[in-house]
């Protein structure tokens, strides 16, 4: 979960190929398995080396952005996506292409979501072709260490555990509201968001974002501009240096008003 106040979260919202660098610093997939912009007879150079990316574990990536159609199981789209010329990191070595479905509403929004849900992309001067069905604006995904899969237009039943919970999304990312975070559980357990019911504009909750591509969790290392008593990072990093290893526990509301508790393990 990444609450506002942590560090800046690139987020990505479009599909992005391999091409092979004309220079060193390119992938090495190990499949020679590029895209090739020559090969389509489609394809539409958008703007030479407008991909230029750097991750928050400073993975630098650098491309061009280009337009073709891409197929997504049962979906063929046109659509804009970045061309990953040249990677700053081996780790990224192996893999053919990152598959983004990151939200975002605006006109040009790169987000492939946005592309196959709609039948035209008018920012873009993009209009499907006759026929065309937009997806179900829904999608889900499972993954393990060495496979994943993406769901379009809903999710699997069979693939999930439990019943499927659904939450209002708050501001335009894949964010939810969190009216608690504890430290442990019991009477032992530790509030770590304490709201300023001072402030003129005083929150119940915290915006949360769940991003795939994250592998740790980021809490607010500040008061967020006050609507917090304390920080809650250092509230955190207080009780684990007095040894204290407990889970965390969040509360959040869902679409029917009822509050659920969701543990994760202290590791």
């Amino acid at each position: 979960v990444v609450m506002p106040g942590a560090q800046a979260l690139t987020t990505i919202l479009l599909v992005t190929f391999l091409v092979r660098a004309s220079a060193g610093g390119c992938y090495a997939n190990g499949r020679d398995n590029y895209f090739v912009p020559g090969d389509s007879e489609t394809f539409q150079l958008v703007k030479y080396g407008n991909v230029n990316l750097t991750f928050l574990d400073s993975t630098h990536l650098e491309g061009h952005d280009g337009q073709d159609l891409v197929q997504l199981g049962q979906y063929k789209v046109e659509t804009r996506f970045g061309m990953i010329e040249t990677c700053s990191q081996v780790t990224f070595n192996g893999v053919d292409g990152i598959m983004g479905f990151g939200w975002a509403g605006g006109e040009r929004s790169a987000a492939i979501l946005k592309t196959l849900t709609q039948p035209e992309r008018p920012g873009w001067d993009v209009v499907q072709p006759a026929g065309f069905e937009p997806m179900a604006r829904k999608f889900a995904f499972t993954a393990d260490t060495f496979h994943g899969e993406v769901q379009l237009g809903g999710y699997d039943p069979d693939a999930t555990d439990g019943e499927m919970v659904y939450f209002p999304m708050a501001t335009t990312a894949y964010g939810v509201n969190i009216s608690s975070i504890k430290y442990g559980k019991g009477p032992d357990a530790v509030e770590l968001l304490h709201f300023n019911e001072a402030h003129p504009h005083a929150r119940t909750s915290y915006v949360g974002q769940f991003d795939s591509g994250t592998t740790c969790l980021l809490l607010p290392n500040s008061t967020g501009f006050g609507y917090l008593e304390s920080n809650p990072f250092q509230n955190l990093l207080k009780l684990q240096m007095e040894g204290i290893e407990q889970p965390l526990v969040y509360t959040l509301t869902d679409v029917d008003g009822v509050e659920r508790e969701y543990t994760l393990p202290y590791t």
